[in-house]
């Protein structure tokens, strides 16, 4: 079941199931591809099956994450010279 989408729309339609907005994906699927409503959705349902789904849990994210292990990385530091 291939489907002959452009990259850059193909692109777009991932980015929106990365978003989690799968049914924003569903419409730039049907539009991209030609589909109907329910090949679409299956097919979306097939790359939000596919996506990695991020580790909850495991450190800070982001730039608050940067500040954190940097404050983290002063204190050890100040720690060992007092």
């Amino acid at each position: 079941m291939g489907y002959d989408i452009p990259e850059e729309k193909l692109e777009a339609i991932r980015d929106q199931v990365r978003k989690g907005r799968k049914i924003e994906a569903i419409k730039l699927f049907r539009e991209a591809a030609g589909v109907d409503l329910k090949e679409a959705k299956e097919a979306v349902e097939a790359m939000i099956e596919k996506e990695p789904k991020p580790v909850e849990g495991i450190g800070p994210k982001g730039c608050a994450g940067v500040v954190f292990l940097l404050l983290v990385s002063a204190s050890v530091v100040l720690a060992a010279l007092v």
